[in-house]
């Protein structure tokens, strides 16, 4: 029965690791540079950047947004009733429906979002932003 005990806890250790592995995840995409901070108790804030005008360049920030990660661990959920997720969305002119459930790709650890049909890969980084 102890040799039992080894895999039985390290089964259990990989379902409560953290989510995301990250704290800063960043997409450099040159017409929506984003970052994104997750903070623990499942909040989330982003600093979004669009350079549309000269530097300075305006920067958004949406205020806590509330997350979930499914039983799976490859989506996040962002709750699509908070105040600061529908201001976020309408800022930038995005689709509830593509931002509610956000794919996550644990071998590469990164979120991929779509931002007006072009698809965004946020990756982790140790750098500030704006970089």
């Amino acid at each position: 029965m102890c040799h039992l005990i080894i895999p039985l806890l390290l089964a259990f250790l990989y379902e409560v690791a953290a989510f995301p592995p990250n704290k800063l995840y960043v997409g450099k995409a040159r017409e929506f540079r984003t970052a994104w901070y997750f903070i623990p108790d499942g909040i989330l804030a982003t600093f979004t950047i669009t350079p549309e005008r000269r530097f300075p360049f305006p920067i958004y920030a949406s205020g806590d947004i509330p997350w979930k990660v499914d039983h799976c661990g490859i989506v996040l959920n962002l709750e699509p009733s908070n105040e600061n997720f529908k201001a976020f969305a309408k800022k930038f002119d995005l689709k509830v429906e593509d931002w509610k459930d956000i794919p996550y790709d644990p071998f590469e650890d990164t979120f991929t979002i779509l931002h007006h049909g072009h698809r965004i890969v946020l990756k982790p980084s140790t750098e500030p932003f704006p970089p």
